[in-house]
Formats: structure tokens, C-alpha cells, sequence
């Protein structure tokens, strides 16, 4: 399995017709403004200085020969600027019909500490193996603008489900 592209935009549009898709708003950096969280449920979100929100990544993947009609799993995790990655929200099952296949994920919210590089990876197996393989990362920088503090209550949150909390991490 190979990746022809791994993008991180605003929407991704698809077409039934023609079965193609186009990547809106495509971004290697989003612009955060800093927010403080009351009422904050876990160490991730009291510490959360930065929130990015509803981005959506996309995955196009081209299949080798003897990869269609097989099970496969595939998820995104969020990469810190540590480098600790931490666990993916959603994990998606498909059967690979076509030599091509995408996969698209809305971020939801995700809280950032600091500033910064980081990267998303899009990692897949097949159903009945243990390991993840990484097929993709795909870097892009938290930019602080200069704006108000914005005020949120942590159950405002918790109504999005985001790819990951800086809380747990994993080897």
C-alpha cells in the first residue's frame, strides 16, 4: 500500500459522478488564538493553551497488487513537536474494493500546550496484524495570533471528539 497524497485542509468535497475529490483550504499551519478552559476535566485540557478545530484530514491510497479485497484498518494519530505520539480517537475498517481508496477524518477539537511543529501520521494494517505501519506524516506549525483570550468551559468541549489529548501518550 502506498499514499499518493496526505493533506490537512478546511473540507474535502466529493463528487459521486466522477468519483473524484477536491481538498479545500489547504493548510501547513493553522492560526490559533489562545483560549483558557475552566471547569477542566483532565490534565490535557487545563494546560490546553491553543485549540485547532475541525479540520478535516484526507488520505488517498494506492493499493499493490494482491492489496484489493482485503480488510484493512487505518487511523490518524497527532505527532507532538516531542516527538510522542498520541492515540488516535477513531480507528476506520474498510475493504479495499479498487486499486484506490481515500480516507477522510475531521479533527475536532485538539489541544495544543505550546506553540509549534507538529505532525499528523496516518498509519493502516490489515485487520488480522498486530503492527501499524506508517504510510504518511504530514507536518504543520500551531501559530499563536495576537487576540484576545478566549474563554471556554470544558463541556463545551467535550461535545467534539478530537484525533487526540496531549494527556495520553504512548510509545
Amino acid at each position: 500500500m502506498k499514499i499518493a497524497s496526505f493533506v490537512l485542509c478546511s473540507q474535502v468535497v466529493f463528487d459521486v459522478f466522477t468519483n473524484q475529490c477536491s481538498a479545500l483550504n489547504i493548510a501547513d499551519a493553522i492560526n490559533v488564538a489562545p483560549v483558557k478552559v475552566k471547569n477542566a476535566y483532565n490534565e490535557a485540557t487545563r494546560d490546553a493553551k491553543y485549540i485547532m478545530e475541525n479540520w478535516t484530514l484526507l488520505a488517498c491510497l494506492l493499493a499493490d497488487e494482491g492489496e484489493v479485497e482485503n480488510e484493512y484498518e487505518a487511523r490518524f494519530v497527532l505527532i507532538t513537536h516531542e516527538g510522542s505520539v498520541l492515540p488516535p480517537a477513531v480507528t476506520y475498517k474498510f475493504t479495499l474494493q479498487n486499486p484506490t481508496h481515500r480516507v477522510a477524518h475531521q479533527t475536532g477539537l485538539c489541544t495544543f500546550r505550546t506553540e509549534g511543529l507538529y505532525a499528523f501520521g496516518f498509519e493502516i494494517r490489515r485487520s488480522h496484524e498486530q503492527e501499524w505501519s506508517c504510510l504518511s506524516t504530514l507536518n504543520f506549525r500551531i501559530v499563536p495570533i495576537d487576540a484576545p483570550v478566549v474563554e471556554l468551559d470544558a463541556s463545551q468541549m467535550q461535545r467534539h471528539q478530537g484525533v487526540a489529548s496531549q494527556e495520553e501518550v504512548r510509545d
